[in-house]
């Protein structure tokens, strides 16, 4: 509404149609999976409210990468995708999606999107929902937080080992993504989410349990509503989890004993179990187990990273 103020000021005119950019990976980054997911089904329905008021087309724009913390757009999941975010018109494809599948997959898949998107009918959430939606995401956002700051120094060898695959252009001044948290300074999402993974604990289930504890059954059903993805983001996260190296690490720092309890909690809520489930993620297991052990010898542990890359299609 700002920006059309604005533009009607200085071009005597309003837009004919407006093109938001919805960012999914720092935010994810910065607050966490259900926060991120949350605020995105937000924004995306009160745009579209905005072009019913306004009469301004809009035509959304999504970052997605291919594992779920941050988006989970993959050639196998657009169906799904397609669902959970009605309404979105334009999706970038990153690397994992164009280079880690087959290429005849790749091409149905990139079809398949651009013959859907334009299709696809926004979802308006009403407002009472949108304020429960709200607390949701508020409550999962501070059990996120509160852990990482426990844990994010045991990460900094990861972080550090994960192979560095471009370069880019550095998002500075007015177009900077929030990578901080309170003092804590985070890499970049591809770096930390590889971080996570390669060290067996998939950071989608950071404060995930104790937020499905702690909010109420009516909004238990509401979250279940709106993220139809759930379950099938979580079982494909729960199968890069290493539980062992889970324990082993709080042993030394309890603060990673709240990670243990969020994914207790949400097994036994949802009725699930996080845990590999074939040939490949369960050598993604094995290696995940010989990163943590050798964390300190960064060229090995760099080996490993990028082999545990290929095996889950995505680096991070």
């Amino acid at each position: 509404g700002e920006y059309v103020k604005v533009h009607r000021i200085h071009f005597k005119t309003q837009p004919k149609y407006i093109r938001p950019f919805f960012a999914r990976s720092d935010p994810a980054l910065v607050s966490g999976l259900l926060a991120t997911v949350i605020a995105n089904k937000l924004a995306l329905s009160r745009v579209y409210q905005f072009s019913d008021k306004s009469g301004i087309e809009v035509y959304p724009i999504s970052g997605v990468g291919s594992l779920p913390f941050r988006g989970g757009l993959t050639p196998n999941s657009i169906d799904s995708y397609l669902k959970d975010y009605p309404g979105m018109r334009t999706v970038s494809i990153q690397s994992s999606f164009r280079y880690d599948y087959p290429i005849n997959d790749v091409k149905t898949a990139i079809k398949k999107l651009e013959l859907a998107l334009p299709k696809t009918k926004p979802h308006i959430i009403p407002l009472l929902d949108q304020n429960h939606l709200e607390n949701i995401g508020l409550v999962s956002s501070k059990f996120y937080q509160e852990s990482l700051s426990g844990i994010a120094g045991d990460l900094s060898v990861f972080f550090s080992a994960v192979p560095r695959r471009r370069d880019r252009r550095q998002h500075i001044g007015l177009l900077a993504y929030g990578r901080s948290m309170g003092e804590l300074q985070m890499p970049r999402a591809i770096t930390f989410t590889s971080g996570f993974y390669s060290l067996g604990v998939p950071p989608e289930f950071i404060g995930l349990g104790r937020t499905l504890e702690a909010i109420s059954s009516k909004e238990l059903d509401l979250l279940h509503k709106n993220y139809h993805s759930l379950i099938s983001d979580l079982d494909r996260a729960g199968r890069y989890l290493n539980k062992q190296n889970l324990t082993l690490l709080a042993e030394k720092n309890t603060s990673w004993n709240a990670i243990k309890e969020d994914i207790e909690i949400a097994e036994k809520m949802l009725n699930m179990k996080f845990e590999p489930k074939t040939k490949e993620e369960n050598l993604h297991l094995k290696l995940s187990s010989d990163a943590l052990l050798i964390k300190d010898n960064t060229s090995i542990l760099t080996t490993l990273i990028e082999q545990m890359a290929e095996l889950r299609r995505s680096l991070g």
